[in-house]
């Protein structure tokens, strides 16, 4: 169970519509951060079938970002 708070639920909604405009703004954008993937900030994903789905999630405190290259490659 998870216990959250107003505030965090509003921080959360407000990025979440930050990352929509910001996607309708360019449909080619598929990330959105406010500074980049950034320990202990929102982050956000276009998602869903139709990309009209924005995922938001919070970057762990405590675990490093690790960026894996050219991991899934075209065939």
């Amino acid at each position: 169970m998870r216990i959250t708070t107003e505030r965090e639920e509003l921080e959360r909604l407000t990025f979440a519509k930050k990352a929509a405009a910001a996607f309708v703004a360019d449909g080619r954008l598929a990330t959105f951060s406010t500074n980049g993937p950034v320990r202990g900030e929102y982050f956000a994903l276009r998602w869903g079938l139709g990309e009209d789905c924005v995922l938001v999630f919070k970057v762990s405190e405590d675990s490093p970002i690790v960026n894996y290259q050219q991991m899934a490659r075209k065939s």
